[in-house]
């Protein structure tokens, strides 16, 4: 992947830009990847050819810019919205160690993963500073950052057009708590016809499409696909007869519960195959693996767990590691560490007390609508512990400005004394490694 955005991305930027030059490079682009994923690395190299400037350095910035905003801007500025006060700035500090730790690698590596899920919580963050505040320009923020983060990973179009529903909800319930001496009807006809809200569609919708047009015009030049967003088709990846999503459920129903870079095979997960009479040289088609699924309801849903599991069981700091796992004492304390922040967030999300105490019910819905669209359908098809990064952020989140909320807390802390915590990470730890060591050794 890297070397794809890398070296596509210096076709366009050393070619003599010719209609048919510039023609064959987009025809050469994977139609399944949007143009987001090229643009950092092409610009980067862009300048540095003008400036004569080592191109990588110059592409350290784009990273570099998009954590600063993400946890200097956008987290803490949800944690105000929900919670009516600032963090404190050792508590993104917290946060920023803590992701450094386990994600330095998203800091350097020529991938988008970091750029597309900070604009993809960007998004959702200004729908909220819309619905608090009522300025126009947030509408305009989030229908950038919404299609910058769709130009990379359409995999969250789904969290994006939840998001977009749960908000127009939540926007017309505000309207009618505020005019409650209104009738229902006459509330909605207000909403319906009202004057700002046209407007923030209309600024939306035209700030979203500004971001499509290139993609949409390198779908025109692919001449295949006449939409706005990067797609798949039949002979996308290395199969000429099968689409990108195709493979992936082909893998997944023949036991793959983990991709690069860790190929985890299954030999349980692998069974639905074979309950679904599949051999495993058959190249199934959508229907044939979705088929398979519902074969075997309980199998797949043990298949989507042990992913679950697997994609938060991360065991390295560099997406895509140049070493692999090996059982020595530096990867037992690495995944001891993400077990402990892990088994915290989970006892805080069980334990009703704490959860009311740490967590609004409005920022755990969001966190998990967020979360749940942009991972929950990849446990159907292909994952990588990268494609888990914006749960790993959720959970990093609770504990470097929620978890702190005890020390100011009377009732939180003394629910967190009279609780079972330690017994309860000490247990979840242990079965971690077991489950683990398992899949791994």
């Amino acid at each position: 992947d890297q070397i794809d955005y890398w070296f596509t991305a210096k076709k366009f930027v050393t070619g003599d830009w010719t209609k048919d030059y510039l023609v064959e490079c987009i025809k050469g682009v994977p139609c399944f990847r949007g143009y987001g994923n090229y643009f950092a690395a092409g610009l980067a190299q862009w300048i540095g050819l003008k400036c004569n400037i080592n191109p990588f350095i110059l592409y350290f910035v784009f990273p570099a810019f998009s954590a600063s905003i993400l946890f200097g801007y956008f987290l803490p500025k949800l944690y105000e919205i929900f919670h009516g006060k600032k963090v404190c700035r050792w508590q993104i500090v917290l946060l920023v160690l803590v992701y450094a730790i386990f994600w330095q690698g998203t800091f350097w590596a020529v991938l988008s993963d970091l750029r597309g899920v900070t604009s993809y919580i960007a998004g959702a963050v200004f729908l909220l500073m819309f619905l608090k505040y009522g300025k126009i320009r947030y509408v305009l923020g989030s229908g950038l950052a919404f299609s910058i983060s769709l130009s990379i990973r359409t995999t969250y179009r789904i969290g994006v057009v939840i998001i977009l529903i749960i908000f127009i909800g939540f926007y017309i319930i505000k309207e009618i708590y505020k005019n409650k001496g209104e009738t229902e009807y006459l509330v909605l006809k207000k909403i319906h016809r009202g004057k700002k809200i046209c407007i923030a569609v209309i600024t939306f919708i035209i700030s979203f499409l500004v971001i499509c047009i290139p993609q949409i015009l390198i779908n025109q030049v692919k001449g295949e696909n006449g939409g706005i967003l990067a797609y798949d088709k039949e002979g996308a990846w290395t199969s000429e007869e099968r689409t990108l999503m195709e493979m992936d459920l082909n893998h997944a129903v023949k036991g793959l519960i983990s991709g690069y870079p860790y190929a985890v095979q299954d030999g349980q997960v692998a069974s639905i195959a074979q309950i679904a009479g599949y051999t495993s040289a058959m190249e199934l088609t959508m229907e044939q693996s979705l088929y398979g699924y519902a074969a075997a309801p309980v199998d797949t849903l043990v298949m989507m767990v042990k992913k679950a599991l697997t994609v938060m069981d991360t065991k390295n700091n560099n997406p895509y590691p140049v070493t692999g796992w090996k059982m020595e004492t530096s990867f037992y304390l690495f995944s001891t560490f993400n077990y402990f922040l892990l088994g915290t967030f989970l006892y805080i999300m069980l334990s009703r007390k704490l959860r009311n105490v740490l967590c609004g019910k409005e920022e755990l819905l969001l966190w998990w609508t967020v979360v749940a669209g942009a991972v929950a359908p990849l446990l159907a098809v292909h994952i990588e512990w990268r494609y888990g990064l914006i749960a790993y952020l959720f959970e990093y989140y609770v504990f470097a400005f929620c978890v702190p909320n005890i020390l100011y807390d009377k009732e939180g802390a003394k629910t967190m004394k009279e609780s079972n915590y330690m017994v309860f990470v000490t247990c979840f730890i242990l079965g971690c490694h077991v489950l683990s060591l398992s899949m791994f050794h």
